[in-house]
């Protein structure tokens, strides 16, 4: 409005609420921009949690056999891929409970463990002193983790696959010799092909001839049992499974169960 169609106090009139407008517009002004401020502060926050929940670990329980298996771990989000390999990892040794704890895998230096060698032992496995149990309804983790001094990092490269549990018990009287490491040494997977031959898609820990110093030496006990995991394949192909735990003419298998893969993984056989 043109000041000239106001008298003296019509101007002054006119020129406090043209202040006051001015004063109201400034205070807008600054909210709108305190509140795109906040907004995008609770956006990187709702960002930053988002990507911390990916390495969140929760409470798993589980019925498996004649126990239950509480597994600490975080949610996977990926499966092996084609021409991807990698260990089946210890989480367990030790008498068979009620309730089994799992969470982080043994590791050497980390994982308390004393070498028994004066324990009469066995290399003979067969399905009368070893069952091998692949439990299917249990979707659980089963990560591959690395070190670093840096824990974002270290977390970072961690890789949470889809993964099965597997159970070793021992059913004999008398120990039984499963490898050195804190991975399963003797086994494989097995899958069959079209024409339902099983193949061995696999290498087991003892074939690339890995030095086996100052590794742990693996013993289960008398009615001891073992828990595992086996990270899972994802392909249009399904098929039958298997595990095999030995070597030559000297194994047992375990259940078979059903589960997808690329089919070119069968193809590219992995002779003994």
């Amino acid at each position: 409005m043109p000041v000239t169609a106001f008298n003296n106090d019509g101007l002054l009139a006119a020129t406090t609420l043209q202040s006051v407008a001015n004063s109201l517009n400034h205070l807008i002004i600054i909210n709108i921009k305190i509140s795109i401020r906040n907004s995008i502060g609770l956006l990187g926050l709702t960002i930053c949690c988002a990507s911390c929940r990916q390495y969140e670990k929760s409470l798993h329980v589980y019925q498996t056999l004649n126990a239950i298996v509480i597994d600490s771990a975080a949610a996977p989000n990926q499966f092996l891929q084609y021409n991807t390999q990698f260990d089946y990892p210890i989480y367990f040794i030790g008498p068979k409970q009620d309730t089994i704890r799992i969470g982080k895998r043994y590791w050497r230096g980390v994982t308390e463990w004393k070498n028994d060698f004066e324990v009469p032992q066995t290399e003979n496995y067969s399905a009368k002193n070893l069952d091998v149990f692949v439990d299917t309804s249990i979707h659980t983790n089963s990560p591959v983790e690395y070190f670093s001094d840096n824990q974002q990092t270290a977390r970072d490269s961690t890789l949470n696959f889809n993964a099965y549990l597997v159970l070793i018990n021992n059913l004999a009287d008398s120990a039984i010799y499963l490898g050195h490491t804190f991975s399963l040494f003797y086994i494989s997977r097995e899958a069959k092909d079209r024409k339902g031959n099983w193949v061995k898609i696999d290498k087991k820990l003892n074939e690339p001839g890995i030095c086996g110093t100052g590794e742990p030496f693996i013993i289960l006990k008398p009615h001891e049992v073992l828990v595992s995991k086996v990270k899972r394949y994802k392909g249009s192909m399904v098929t039958d499974f298997r595990l095999a735990f030995g070597y030559k003419n000297n194994v047992v298998y375990s259940n078979t169960f059903r589960d997808s893969i690329d089919e070119r993984t069968i193809q590219q056989q992995h002779p003994e």
